[in-house]
């Protein structure tokens, strides 16, 4: 969600068949690429996301691309003398699935995150404040103190203060972003450096919280605001940014992510993705898409030169702009059709009106590119619709695929239209995972019991035939795919609560989970054809799980791990043995 914001002609069916239309069944297959050992795969469970065979028990492949999937004779035979000299991996009943797909992670950001103060999961103001005196202790040697991870929950109902952070750190600058990175906290010596006093200034962005009586800044910045105080810090050079990156790769790695798509916060960024790009050292494929707001026709050389190569070799690929239609439902700054149900009012106006959104799409669509759009609250979802619906009306978007990212609430009168409008439903999983108090924490008092039944509503945009791709949002929560899936299936948290499950009513299978996290996320990357799918002539992506997953019994992800990682048929992860 990080990210500067101030700054049909056709009818669409779209169900889970098509994401799997790209596989055959085993029959003689592509010969090995001359040079390129042949790895064999047997004895075990393979999802191939292929609808005409979802099951196997071997692979094989060579180079990076998949020769053959099926039963352990058919791929022997299809091997043919070839089997003997292969490279064996016994699976020993282990499943393997299409390498994950991420469709919306900050990898940059959570390369950082990584090397950085994480805040994450910690459940009290106490908590949080202690970690931040740890940290301090520990890295005398930083300038500033810079995080990310804080909870709404634990300083509820109000924002966390200055004044708190000072007592902590009164030597240094501190700055923490939350969990979901639409609110900053600072220190008074971080408002400082951004020159915030106790008076507003003219030109002041909204978002800056002030105390009522005083006019001091409180330290709580929302939304565009934050963008003062992140300004104020001095930029990571591009060897840190490098670094950054290379650590968010291994981590994916040992995930079993094999591509992911970069939200951008701006086309700067792309630099250091290219130079790492240049040195061969994409390990994972990436999708690259920056932010809306340094403009469309800037990216558009930049999309023309990345989509030039072949899409089954490269390492970087052009993805889609990022716009924000609003904010987050914590702050009060998602957009909703009724009032906060807690009584603190209605939403603020989106970021982007209908008259801009459709100026944007048809600009994009003239250059070739596709959007997608942020919209949390369910009048933002139905904003996007419109427009998307207004543009195909008039002729546009033919051959686009726009995305609304998110879609924690959404309207049952809008389910239908994204089927039928060709709109990718991007969504996360793991931010369904409930809480300690999953009816009783912010989010959903400020959502109401009303819209609870559509939030997170993964069975009923499937049930309308949406395109449904999942992803992490990470750093915002983790990167890990499998607890996703196994929130997906159950709606339960780790420790199997809620027992009936946090609005059940939106579960879906674990085929269908595992789908959005391969198949339905190479879709709405234009990966459709090179990866998602286990069938011959598809790129060699591909993940090990070890023993304890079982994928009839969705819980065991929670806790599953990943054995090895395959990408482009490059063994990129390799669990040690315990």
């Amino acid at each position: 969600m990080l990210g500067k914001r101030a700054r049909l002609a056709f009818a669409f069916a779209f169900t889970l068949l098509a994401f799997a239309a790209c596989g055959a069944p085993p029959a003689p297959q592509l010969p090995a690429p001359p040079g390129d050992p042949i790895v064999l795969l047997h004895g075990g469970r393979i999802f191939t996301g292929d609808a005409a065979r979802p099951r196997a028990e071997a692979l094989a492949f060579a180079g990076d691309e998949i020769l053959a999937v099926g039963s352990d004779d058919e791929v022997r035979r299809a091997l043919g003398a070839r089997a003997a000299a292969a490279r064996s991996i016994d699976l020993a009943g282990r499943w393997v699935l299409p390498g994950f797909i991420d469709a919306h992670a900050h990898i940059l950001g959570g390369g950082f995150a990584l090397a950085g103060l994480d805040l994450s999961g910690l459940e009290t103001r106490a908590a949080i404040l202690a970690a931040v005196v740890d940290w301090a202790a520990r890295h005398p040697e930083r300038a500033a103190i810079t995080g990310r991870g804080w909870s709404y929950q634990a300083f509820a109902p109000g924002l966390p203060t200055r004044e708190e952070l000072d007592r902590a750190v009164p030597d240094r600058p501190v700055w923490l972003r939350s969990y979901d990175g639409h609110t900053g906290w600072a220190n008074g010596r971080a408002l400082a450096l951004a020159g915030l006093g106790d008076r507003a200034a003219p030109d002041e962005p909204p978002g800056v919280v002030r105390d009522p009586k005083t006019g001091r800044p409180t330290g709580a910045l929302l939304e565009d605001a934050m963008g003062l105080v992140g300004a104020a810090f001095p930029p990571p050079s591009l060897a840190e940014r490098e670094a950054a990156l290379v650590r968010a790769f291994a981590h994916a790695a040992s995930l079993g992510v094999t591509t992911l798509c970069e939200v951008g916060d701006d086309l700067g960024e792309l630099e250091v993705y290219e130079a790492l790009d240049a040195r061969g050292a994409h390990t994972l494929r990436v999708v690259y898409g920056p932010s809306i707001d340094d403009g469309i026709a800037a990216y558009a050389p930049h999309h023309a030169r990345l989509a030039a190569q072949p899409r089954r070799r490269a390492r970087l690929l052009p993805g889609p702009l990022k716009g924000f239609v609003d904010g987050v439902i914590e702050s009060n700054t998602a957009f909703l059709l009724a009032p906060y149900a807690d009584g603190s009012g209605a939403s603020p106006a989106p970021h982007l009106d209908s008259a801009l959104l459709l100026a944007q799409l048809t600009e994009a669509d003239a250059l070739g590119l596709d959007v997608a759009y942020h919209a949390i609250g369910d009048a933002a979802v139905r904003s996007v619709l419109d427009a998307v619906a207004a543009a195909r009306a008039q002729g546009l978007l033919v051959d686009r695929r726009p995305r609304i990212e998110h879609i924690e609430v959404v309207d049952a009168a809008d389910l239908a239209r994204f089927a039928a409008l060709g709109v990718a439903a991007v969504m996360m999983p793991r931010h369904a995972e409930p809480g300690d108090e999953p009816d009783g924490g912010v989010w959903s008092n400020k959502v109401g019991p009303a819209r609870l039944p559509l939030t997170f509503a993964f069975r009923s945009l499937l049930d309308a035939g949406a395109p449904l791709a999942f992803s992490s949002d990470w750093p915002v929560v983790g990167l890990a795919a499998l607890p996703g899936l196994a929130v997906a299936a159950t709606r339960q948290g780790a420790d199997g609560k809620p027992a009936a499950g946090w609005v059940p009513g939106q579960r879906i299978s674990i085929d269908e989970a595992i789908t959005a996290y391969t198949a339905g996320a190479a879709w709405a990357l234009r990966l459709d054809g090179v990866t998602g799918v286990l069938g011959p002539g598809l790129a060699a992506d591909l993940v090990v799980l070890d023993a304890s997953a079982k994928l009839e019994q969705p819980a065991t992800l929670h806790t599953a791990d990943v054995d090895l990682t395959i990408a482009a048929g490059r063994v990129v992860y390799e669990r040690s043995a315990p």
